[in-house]
């Protein structure tokens, strides 16, 4: 009598251990897949964002090439038609180590 219990528990022990055999299995089956699918999904994303990146660098040199084919078209007659002045030479102060005398740079 005492066997066939033991046998019965045995059996029992067995289908515990295999049923979390097979769920931890499951588990990793189902985070290797999710895993793999998320670098997929990344990998379509940095593509997706050096498209946008090369879209933005060309957007910028095309507006840079049109600010300065539009900078050569502004003269003297235009600048004084909208009022504008040249703007007098900027100095500089530099301060000179101790000792030293202090320098005027114009530019």
């Amino acid at each position: 009598m005492q066997t066939l219990y033991a046998k019965l528990q045995h059996v029992h022990v067995e289908r515990v251990i295999s049923w979390f055999e097979w769920t931890l299995f499951a588990i990793a089956l189902a985070a290797y897949v999710y895993f793999i699918a998320m670098s997929v999904v990344q990998v379509v994303l940095r593509q997706e964002l050096l498209v946008s990146i090369q879209e933005a660098e060309t957007h910028v040199s095309e507006l840079e090439a049109v600010y300065f084919e539009r900078s050569g078209e502004i003269s003297r007659d235009i600048a004084q038609q909208y009022d504008l002045v040249a703007l007098a030479p900027i100095a500089y102060v530099e301060v000179a180590p101790e000792g030293e005398r202090l320098t005027r740079r114009d530019e």
